[in-house]
């Protein structure tokens, strides 16, 4: 295949400080104007991407220049010495464009190149899955979204969906040390002796290209904000994946935002549940309008819809739908992930926020739709920390949900599990309905 025109060729390469743009022939760096490629080195740099093994310099002549087996020519050499001036961040000492001794060069670097991808189905999985977008983008990305929506979901369906992937899942969900962390990370690559975390990315480096999971680290974001740079920084054939419901703040980090499913996704994905669900009637599936309001009340959040289509065993279609959103003790069962109920993905999610938060969610569950920050003033009590801190913390943990107008809102899990929450402190509860009453504003919540 010609590298300059297969469609199968990757489109961008990841670099330590920058990305290379394949098929428009340009370099984009941290810090620095845009470089050109020169159709031969666009050419090069894709075949050589496109192989994990070492490329003799004769085969380079043959298949890249086009010259007859039998030929000499240094043109490789030099051709590489320019590239590496161009995509090294030190061309002595190359980290992408190596030299293997005795054996030829090899592309060192992440391969998320493809083709443009759609969105997401409402089962998780596509021949077309989002993550691809995102992996062409960066060697960071973070899949950040509240409790229950499917983010560990999508993110190991596309690695299913990758024959040969090589992935390293890392499970942080009953993760709080950093000792605890290291141990983790050292069983996972096979180590021995275990220093500390900022000597990882050695270890991470002889494995050659993967991609390491970080699965559930909303707990552990703080202590992964100092380290995942350099691990990165010395493993340039890794990529690193982290589910979580907050960013690591970190400037190369991609976000992959996961929402709830809209109106039709969820009832498609209500359907779909209910299939797999042994013992119940095909003519549930029938009552589309049920389903629909069904989905409605649960706000397309894939693991209450899942949790919901379970207990068809036992409950009429008409019975889920009028016990439901209320008693979400209902939504508990076999899962494809983590949890095994809403409620204990929500309350992972509460034991990691500060009193405060913790206190101004629970205000905030008195608001039945949309409200915006003036209304959330007007009733929440936060003691000396101010009130618009706590709100842009809650929504940076995706415990509160910005829409499209601007506004808030509480998903239908949190704002259970906050209620529950306010009606356990009498006092508090007494409290806020009395200013919730006594303001005009709070009354006045955006349309839905």
């Amino acid at each position: 295949m010609d590298p300059s025109t297969g469609d199968a060729g990757p489109r961008t390469l990841s670099l330590i400080d920058g990305v290379v743009d394949i098929r428009n022939r340009t370099i984009e760096r941290s810090g620095r104007e845009r470089l050109l490629l020169t159709n031969l080195e666009a050419d090069l740099l894709a075949y050589l991407a496109e192989r994990t093994e070492p490329v003799p310099v004769q085969r380079l002549l043959t298949d890249v220049w086009g010259y007859h087996a039998r030929s000499r020519s240094r043109a490789p050499y030099t051709t590489i010495q320019r590239l590496r001036k161009k995509i090294e961040v030190e061309p002595r000492e190359p980290r992408h464009l190596r030299s293997i001794f005795g054996q030829g060069y090899v592309f060192v670097g992440a391969r998320f190149g493809g083709p443009d991808q759609g969105n997401r189905s409402a089962d998780g999985a596509s021949d077309e899955h989002p993550l691809h977008q995102a992996f062409s983008r960066a060697r960071l990305v973070t899949v950040i979204g509240p409790p229950g929506i499917g983010k560990s979901r999508l993110t190991l369906d596309y690695f299913e969906s990758q024959p040969g992937a090589a992935c390293r899942l890392v499970n942080l969900g009953d993760v709080n040390e950093e000792e605890v962390l290291a141990d983790r990370l050292g069983s996972t690559y096979g180590l021995t002796e275990i220093h500390d975390l900022s000597t990882m990315g050695r270890a991470m480096d002889l494995v050659g290209p993967h991609t390491l999971v970080l699965d559930d680290a909303e707990a552990m974001v703080p202590m992964l904000h100092h380290h995942v740079e350099r691990w990165l920084f010395e493993a340039p054939a890794m990529r690193i994946v982290v589910t979580s419901r907050r960013r690591l703040a970190l400037a190369d980090e991609h976000l992959h935002r996961v929402g709830p499913l809209d109106l039709d996704e969820a009832t498609t994905f209500l359907e779909r549940c209910i299939q797999r669900t042994e013992g119940v009637a095909a003519a549930v599936n029938a009552d589309r309008d049920a389903l629909r309001r069904l989905a409605r009340a649960l706000d397309g959040i894939p693991l209450s819809l899942e949790m919901a289509a379970s207990r068809l065993v036992v409950f009429s279609l008409q019975q889920l739908n009028h016990r439901l959103p209320n008693d979400t003790a209902l939504l508990r069962g076999p899962s494809r992930g983590r949890f095994e109920s809403v409620d204990e993905a929500v309350d992972w999610s509460w034991r990691n926020l500060k009193c405060e938060e913790q206190a101004a969610l629970a205000q905030c569950s008195l608001f039945r739709g949309q409200f915006d920050l003036t209304a959330a003033e007007r009733i929440v009590d936060c003691g000396s920390v101010p009130v618009v801190d706590v709100m842009q913390s809650l929504v940076e943990h995706s415990l509160i949900t910005r829409t499209p107008s601007g506004g808030f809102v509480l998903l239908h899990p949190v704002r259970q599990r906050a209620l529950r929450d306010l009606r356990a402190e009498p006092v508090l509860w007494r409290e806020t309905e009395e200013r919730h009453r006594a303001s005009e504003e709070p009354r006045r919540q955006l349309p839905n």
